[in-house]
């Protein structure tokens, strides 16, 4: 969103600058309403349904941007992108500290590079995404609809995988010192 959405809302929407500040704080503020509701729901619903239902609503809202922007033969209307991206980020802000901490559950002494090594996957991701942006041969609205896309397709298959058991298991990543 960061690096694609001020071509698609400036660009190819036709929004002024002033108003893709209020595009931009819309979606900014949803990832920190977002992160408020996760406080104060873990506590009430337990973070384990928290993060299932953030995960199904993160998937849909991807999938919402998805349909919006790639089958689309024409720009869609900027609202519309900016709403299906607030509801998106709306998701991330209650996935993300969820998936932090439970990332961390287990780390133990090794909690600061638990830490450390969430933050860098995330800022790798943001990376990548922006990249594959910038090469993709689509239209900027279509290249961030899609990327937002497989980024709900993304959280749909952390999820399960998680539930599987996938990945390594957490106590045995950390109790080799």
């Amino acid at each position: 969103m960061i690096s694609g959405s001020p071509f698609v809302l400036v660009r190819e929407m036709g929004l002024s600058n002033a108003m893709y500040g209020v595009a931009f704080a819309i979606s900014s503020g949803a990832i920190l309403i977002g992160s408020w509701l996760s406080g104060l729901l873990a506590h009430r619903i337990g973070p384990e349904r928290l993060l299932a239902g953030a995960c199904i609503a993160g998937t849909l809202a991807g999938a919402a941007m998805f349909a919006l922007t790639v089958p689309a033969q024409h720009v869609p209307p900027a609202w519309a992108f900016v709403t299906a991206m607030a509801l998106y980020s709306l998701t991330f802000g209650v996935i993300v500290p969820n998936a932090f901490a439970a990332g961390m559950e287990f780390a133990g002494e090794m909690a600061g590079v638990a830490a450390g090594l969430l933050g860098a996957t995330q800022m790798l991701g943001g990376a990548l995404g922006s990249t594959i942006n910038g090469v993709l041969p689509f239209a900027t609205y279509v290249d961030v609809g899609l990327s937002v896309g497989c980024a709900g397709v993304g959280i749909a298959v952390a999820y399960v995988w998680s539930l599987l058991g996938g990945g390594l298991a957490p106590a045995a990543a950390f109790d080799e010192r």
